[in-house]
C-alpha cells in the first residue's frame, strides 16, 4: 500500500493571517526571506502557477514542482496538473518536501500536512490572500524563534485519537485519508475515484462507508474504502 507523501507547509503570514496583496508580498523582510532560503535548502518545493510567477524563476538549489491545469513545461520546474501528482513526484526526489503557497494551495494542503513551519511578520498589512487559522486542537507549538522583524514558529500536528485500519467501516474517517470514492456520475458503472479527504461533507454515527466527502482535487462523491492505515 503506498503511503501519503509527507510533507510540510512553509509560509509568512503576517500578525492577521495575511499571506498575499495583488500577488505579491504584502512586506520587504529580506532578513525572512534569507530564513526562508536557508530552511528550504535542499529540498522539493511545491507551488501553484501564480506563486511560481510571482517568485519568477525556479528557486535555486531545490527542486521546483508548480501545479497548474494548463501552464506548459518550463524550464528548471516540473509542472503538474494536480496537487496530490505534485506531493507524489516531489517525495520521490527523496528530499524534505515544503509546500510554499500560494492561498489556494495552501488551502488544499492545509488538511494534509505533518508539520507547519511559520513566519509571522510583525504588524498588519494589507492582505487579500489569507493563511488557514492555526486550531490549538489540531497543532502543537513545538518551537518560536524571535528574528526581531518576525517570529518564526514550528508546528507539529497531533496524533489522531484513532486511526482507522485499511478496510475497516468504523467513523473515523478524517481528512487527510487515502480513500476511494464514486462520483455521483459513476454511480451506475460502480467506478471508483482515488485520493486524499480534504472534507467531510456527511457523516453517519457508526460506519465510514457512504460518508459524502471532497477530495483534494475538488472530486466530491461518497466514500466506499479506506485505503490508508
Amino acid at each position: 500500500m503506498k503511503e501519503a507523501p509527507v510533507f510540510t507547509i512553509v509560509a509568512a503570514m503576517d500578525e492577521k493571517r495575511a499571506i498575499g496583496f495583488c500577488g505579491r508580498l504584502p512586506w520587504n523582510v529580506p532578513e525572512e526571506l534569507a530564513h526562508f532560503r536557508k530552511l528550504t535548502t535542499p529540498g522539493a518545493l511545491v507551488m501553484g502557477r501564480r506563486t511560481f510567477e510571482a517568485i519568477g524563476n525556479p528557486l535555486p538549489d531545490r527542486d521546483n514542482f508548480v501545479v497548474s491545469r494548463n501552464m506548459t513545461e518550463t524550464a528548471g520546474a516540473v509542472v503538474c496538473r494536480t496537487l496530490s501528482d505534485a506531493l507524489s513526484r516531489a517525495a520521490e526526489t527523496g528530499k524534505p518536501v515544503y509546500v510554499i503557497g500560494g492561498g489556494e494551495i495552501f488551502r488544499q494542503a492545509f488538511p494534509l500536512a505533518s508539520s507547519l513551519e511559520i513566519s509571522v511578520i510583525k504588524g498588519v498589512f494589507a492582505g487579500d490572500r489569507f493563511f488557514p487559522a492555526i486550531s490549538e486542537a489540531v497543532w502543537n507549538l513545538a518551537d518560536e524563534t524571535d528574528f526581531g522583524s518576525f517570529v518564526f514558529r514550528r508546528y507539529s500536528r497531533k496524533p489522531d485519537a484513532a486511526r482507522v485500519l485499511s478496510g475497516t467501516l468504523r467513523a473515523n474517517l478524517h481528512p487527510g485519508m487515502r480513500v476511494s470514492i464514486i462520483l455521483k456520475k459513476d454511480q451506475k458503472t460502480g467506478k471508483r475515484t482515488e485520493g486524499m479527504v480534504q472534507r467531510l461533507l456527511t457523516s453517519k454515527p457508526e460506519h465510514t462507508r457512504g460518508i459524502k466527502v471532497m477530495l483534494a482535487d475538488g472530486s466530491v462523491g461518497r466514500v466506499q474504502e479506506i485505503l490508508e492505515s
